[in-house]
């Protein structure tokens, strides 16, 4: 296994920037990569002829909101993270799987925007109200817990 980079300032302590200056990175360099707005979708979520086009789409518009409502800027360095969540959220509303669930959550923090709703939340706050209550009323209690000896 090879020996990981010298960090910038143990090469500024080790004096390799006095003997050649050109080593030393801009300043704004970093910065640089995280200029722009995220912007429209891919042009994958876009294809007209695509089945889950709409989905990624939705998912998209999906994730800048919560991201605007979590108060995160989401700039061009995040959008293939933002890509990869989208494709994940249509993968879990289509299945509710948990392993499906922990990947989404899993994106959404490495992103910084919260919980992404899963598709029982997402029906449930669908459901009207009128229903809820039609469904607790017409299903009917569970039996006594009985203890057998």
């Amino acid at each position: 296994m090879g020996r990981r980079p010298k960090s910038d300032e143990e090469k500024e302590l080790s004096g390799a920037y006095a003997k050649n200056p050109q080593r030393r990175r801009k300043a704004g360099a970093a910065a640089k990569d995280c200029e722009g707005t995220l912007g429209a979708p891919p042009s994958g979520f876009q294809n007209k002829f695509s089945p889950t086009a709409t989905a990624h789409r939705e998912a998209w518009d999906e994730i800048k909101l919560v991201a605007k409502a979590a108060g995160v800027e989401l700039t061009e360095a995040h959008r293939i993270d933002v890509e990869a969540l989208a494709r994940a959220m249509v993968i879990m509303r289509r299945s509710d799987k948990t392993s499906d669930c922990t990947n989404v959550s899993a994106l959404s923090k490495q992103l910084g925007i919260g919980k992404i709703p899963t598709k029982r939340e997402v029906e449930k706050a669908a459901e009207k109200p009128e229903d809820a209550e039609w469904n607790r009323l017409t299903t009917p209690p569970a039996p006594p817990a009985t203890r057998v000896q």
